[in-house]
């Protein structure tokens, strides 16, 4: 099965095991980015947003693969990437709410969080129970959350990965009310980056074991 076809069986039937496939074949696959130069030895890489304000990083799995217009497009070039370079960029900026494959064809959106919980299994992760208060940011959310969301429950913890503590939010329910939290985040402007996990990874089952959620929708 090549990654056209991992891509269209994901779209068809979301399932954790599909999902997990998908990213088993992309970590074996060259993919593309699209950068734009800013002199010889600068350079910066195109995001793309979607209706809400929410950015993206544009993956494209083929030098044949379209980008949604862009100005200048005279300008842009693909850069080849691994999928590890691409968890690294996601990583980095937490602004970047996830990756769009293809996004003029397959048009598949895999949320930062993902990556997260698959990637920092990998290194020296510590977590718990925040030790400071968090009710500026949980008293708000609980409203947003019954009043928009179908989300089932929600835990907060402090997740510490190279010695950079963030606070983040695992959240059992569908990938839409996860976007929903990420816009709501955006559009708070809060100072304090937050992180956001699927409760259905490995990695957020894990850490979750023994702590009481914060929101439940009972």
């Amino acid at each position: 099965m090549n990654i056209k076809d991992s891509l269209q069986h994901f779209s068809s039937n979301r399932t954790e095991e599909n999902r997990s496939k998908l990213l088993s074949d992309m970590e074996k696959w060259t993919l593309f980015v699209p950068i734009r130069w800013v002199d010889k030895q600068t350079f910066r890489i195109i995001h793309i947003q979607d209706g809400t304000e929410n950015f993206y990083l544009p993956i494209l799995t083929s030098q044949e693969e379209q980008l949604p217009p862009i100005s200048d497009n005279n300008s842009i070039r693909l850069e080849s990437v691994r999928l590890a370079d691409c968890i690294q960029l996601l990583q980095s900026n937490h602004q970047i709410a996830g990756i769009v494959i293809n996004p003029m064809s397959d048009n598949v959106v895999l949320l930062s969080a993902l990556f997260h919980g698959q990637n920092t299994t990998k290194k020296q992760v510590s977590f718990g129970v925040p030790s400071k208060d968090y009710s500026w940011l949980t008293t708000p959310l609980i409203s947003f959350l019954q009043q928009n969301t179908g989300v089932r429950t929600v835990y907060l913890l402090m997740v510490v990965s190279e010695d950079q503590p963030v606070a983040t939010l695992v959240v059992d329910g569908e990938e839409k009310d996860c976007l929903a939290i990420v816009d709501y985040l955006n559009h708070q402007q809060y100072s304090e980056a937050i992180d956001i996990l699927p409760l259905q990874t490995a990695f957020s089952k894990e850490i979750i074991k023994d702590v009481s959620p914060f929101y439940t929708n009972l």
